[in-house]
């Protein structure tokens, strides 16, 4: 699924809601209309207001200003026969979720906080970062569990400003590529998850997953001509996480594959992330010397040691 289509999702999700808020507000004014005397009227007098300012303004006729102020006396009126009969005051008012745009997605030509808070939602949830987004935050990283090496603890403090400041400021002209290398249990799987998530905040397009899952799917789309793959999402995200790579299995394919996706998102300037347990050494013997000089030299190389965090925390 593409960003425009996360956009879309949201979309419909903006518009479903004025959907309900006009249905709850038609079945409203109908059931008012049906059960008190002289409603109706004056809900007509106050849907016309509009088109009566309207041709106001343009043939001459009716002044503005006295139809503003029967629409005022009008909704008084209305207001109080609705208490009158047992109703609400607001019992016939349109009630949208999002007052600011009026449950349209937009205030102005401006994007309003409400279809972008689902925007994020669907790109969140398209991203495979769910879940993990719950917990897994540059503010919930603790460097606590770093302290027992003074050298290592600024390295991962390092660690920790320099993919914030690379999420906070994603969207330049420039590509960063980064390399997070090193056993696993250190924070590599944590840092890059909430790297992704304040992307994912910025409104940007991310796809996170395993190296695994990467490979299964262009098996599945080259040797099945499996259309649900999907696979084109790997090249047109705006950041793609790689998690855990060379926990795959090795073969003349997936080693061309994982080139070519490299290469193409470097040369089309879109950055890429990936988690590994491999040392250089192991990604020498394991991978292509192409992809490795295409790592080593065009990546960020982020190293991470010290003592299993999982381990520290269950004591």
């Amino acid at each position: 699924m593409s960003r425009s289509d996360c956009i879309n999702r949201a979309k419909s999700t903006i518009e479903s809601r004025y959907n309900k808020s006009k249905f709850e507000f038609d079945q409203h004014t109908l059931e008012a209309s049906l059960k008190i005397s002289g409603f109706s009227e004056v809900d007509r007098l106050i849907q016309s207001t509009g088109s009566r300012i309207f041709y106001a303004a343009i043939s001459k006729g009716e002044s503005i200003e006295d139809i503003r102020r029967e629409y005022d006396v009008a909704v008084k009126r209305k207001k109080e026969l609705l208490v009158q009969n047992g109703f609400p005051a607001d019992y016939c008012d349109m009630k949208y979720y999002c007052d600011k745009c009026s449950d349209t997605g937009y205030v102005g030509i401006r994007i309003c906080s409400c279809l972008k808070k689902e925007i994020n939602y669907e790109l969140l949830k398209e991203s495979g970062l769910y879940h993990l987004s719950k917990y897994q935050s540059f503010d919930t990283f603790s460097l606590k569990y770093y302290l027992e090496d003074d050298d290592n603890y600024q390295t991962i403090k390092n660690h920790l400003e320099t993919l914030k400041a690379f999420a906070d400021g994603f969207g330049d002209d420039t590509n960063s590529n980064f390399l997070l290398m090193g056993p696993t249990g250190l924070g590599k799987t944590h840092l890059s998850t909430a790297a992704a998530v304040s992307v994912i905040d910025k409104g940007y397009y991310v796809i996170y997953e395993s190296a695994v899952n990467i490979f299964e799917n262009f098996q599945a789309w080259e040797f099945r001509k499996d259309k649900s793959a999907d696979v084109e999402k790997y090249s047109e995200c705006d950041l793609l996480v790689i998690d855990d790579l060379g926990s795959e299995m090795v073969t003349a394919f997936t080693v061309e594959k994982l080139y070519s996706l490299i290469n193409e998102r470097i040369n089309n300037n879109r950055s890429t992330m990936i988690n590994t347990n491999l040392t250089a050494d192991e990604l020498v013997q394991k991978y292509d010397k192409r992809i490795v000089s295409r790592l080593l030299g065009e990546y960020y190389i982020l190293p991470f040691r010290g003592t299993d965090v999982r381990m520290q925390k269950l004591g």
